[in-house]
């Protein structure tokens, strides 16, 4: 950490602590979920904690001779395995990542209400740029969704969407953009809150899309999130909400009217 000269912490070295310390302890761990066929997802933040997750991946997505094989290690990438935050993303990691079939889901408040401290105070400059790496993960060939992990960051689609596809800073005096290259288009950014959200927790075959057969879970939005026009995403007025089908908010009703 840039500010850990600042700001020290008893018994905690510059680089924070893992939560394991021993990282064979976790990769066993990580094998034994894997092998019973659950998705799992991993919480990664900063990039040694992302170089640990992946090389424990590594260890239980290869095939071994005579312990995992190849038809085994197959089934287990097709788990829609996922990388939590995956913050501080290099090159390297990305690459690892996708060869893994590995998929990130992006804390993207970091870069919106995080990024100046990030960038000013905590990391600094060159390594702020490796923050929420959306456009180089799809690019990369990987699924894309967005959290918030409230309370880092509040709830919202329309808010993650729109921090994804303009990274302002949003603490900054003039809102910089962090790492430009990384913006995800509208579409990009409206699927990592829909459908590909819904493809990471294997619900995309009953929500993520307006289809036939799905349940009728939508929004009625005031205005059309993809329009260029429209800079403040996260204002659009939610007219009507529908879950299976049925009306459950509607902008101009209160409560009390639509239960009546």
């Amino acid at each position: 950490y840039a500010c850990s000269h600042e700001h020290t912490v008893p018994d905690v070295p510059d680089t924070g602590l893992n939560n394991y310390q021993d990282t064979s302890v976790f990769t066993r761990m990580l094998d034994k979920a894997v092998g019973q066929g659950w998705p799992v997802l991993v919480h990664a933040n900063g990039d040694k904690a992302v170089e640990y997750v992946l090389a424990s991946y590594a260890q239980v997505l290869t095939p071994r001779p005579g312990i995992l094989s190849e038809e085994e290690a197959l089934k287990r990438r097709q788990l829609r395995l996922r990388v939590e935050h995956a913050s501080l993303l290099n090159d390297e990691a990305i690459a690892n990542m996708a060869a893994l079939q590995l998929n990130p889901s992006f804390l993207i408040g970091h870069v919106g209400y995080w990024g100046h401290t990030f960038q000013r105070t905590i990391f600094g400059q060159e390594r702020a740029q490796l923050l929420d790496r959306c456009q180089s993960a799809l690019q990369a060939g990987m699924h894309v969704s967005l959290h918030s992990d409230h309370f880092v960051s509040p709830l919202g689609a329309l808010r993650m969407m729109e921090q994804a596809v303009f990274r302002s800073m949003e603490g900054a005096p003039d809102k910089e953009v962090l790492n430009q290259d990384e913006c995800l288009s509208r579409m990009a950014a409206l699927r990592a809150v829909t459908l590909d959200a819904a493809w990471h927790c294997h619900l995309d075959h009953l929500v993520g899309s307006l289809e036939a057969g799905k349940r009728a879970d939508l929004v009625i939005l005031a205005q059309d999130p993809l329009d260029e026009s429209v800079r403040k995403l996260r204002d659009i007025v939610v007219e009507e909400t529908w879950l299976a089908g049925v009306k459950v908010h509607s902008h101009s009703k209160s409560p009390d009217d639509m239960a009546r």
